[in-house]
């Protein structure tokens, strides 16, 4: 299948997703999401996966995808609604269907996150994926270019290098700081509370350049676990969203 033809197929089976329980409007502008390219800078990269908002129902699971795999995919029936393709690239971390206690942000404290290693061509891509579980039927989301999402928005919050918040945005994770955290919003942006933190993990500071785009300030990242991040988005410097 064309990427032409898969973004149409994306956008039809998006009217098809039922919202999220809290059927919550946009926390976030629609365009906080990060589209920068993950460029691996060509030392050893460390992922450390911190699980989900506690609200999360749909599971997950976290790839890492080079912009070949991601290509291939697309051909292989990798992003069907019914899944059952072939995938290329690293499954990473997996979150099961289901409301579930998140033990990585528990304060004071939390569980040791999961790790992942991963070495990756000094100047290339990362690519991320997040593939949505939603009781059976999928749905993928990627880091970079906005035009691989059939939204047409970015759905990897970059948070910057002040840590990774607790669980209901208590204090910081230890060990977190100088990591580049990230969140993945796991729902269209219409049926979505627009949080960006379904899947949160970080990546060691040395692996990657940061992404180019504003960074929210410290009081944004420390609400990340809690739902009242969206009175922090006011102090964040953003482009006009756009009318979706």
């Amino acid at each position: 299948m064309r990427f032409s033809q898969y973004a149409r197929f994306l956008a039809l089976t998006a009217l098809l997703v039922p919202a999220t329980p809290t059927g919550a409007a946009a926390q976030l502008p629609a365009d906080f999401g990060t589209t920068t390219p993950l460029i691996a800078t060509g030392d050893p990269l460390t992922f450390s996966y911190y699980g989900w908002e506690n609200t999360t129902v749909y599971g997950h699971t976290l790839w890492a995808m080079t912009v070949a795999d991601y290509t291939n995919n697309l051909g292989s029936n990798c992003y069907a609604w019914a899944g059952g393709g072939s995938c290329t690239g690293t499954a990473m971390f997996t979150k099961s269907y289901g409301v579930a206690t998140n033990p990585y942000l528990a304060q004071p404290n939390p569980a040791p996150p999961l790790t992942y290693n991963l070495t990756w061509l000094a100047g290339s891509e990362l690519v991320l994926a997040l593939q949505v579980n939603m009781n059976n039927n999928w749905m993928w989301f990627f880091s970079g270019d906005a035009s691989r999402n059939a939204d047409g928005l970015g759905h990897v919050g970059y948070f910057g290098l002040a840590g990774v918040a607790g669980n209901q945005g208590v204090g910081v994770i230890p060990g977190t700081q100088g990591l580049h955290a990230f969140g993945f919003e796991d729902v269209y942006y219409n049926n979505s509370d627009w949080d960006f933190d379904n899947s949160i993990f970080a990546v060691n500071g040395d692996g990657i350049s940061p992404p180019t785009d504003v960074v929210p300030e410290p009081a944004t990242m420390t609400l990340i676990g809690s739902g009242l991040i969206g009175l922090a988005a006011a102090r964040k410097r953003r482009r006009i969203a756009p009318d979706v």
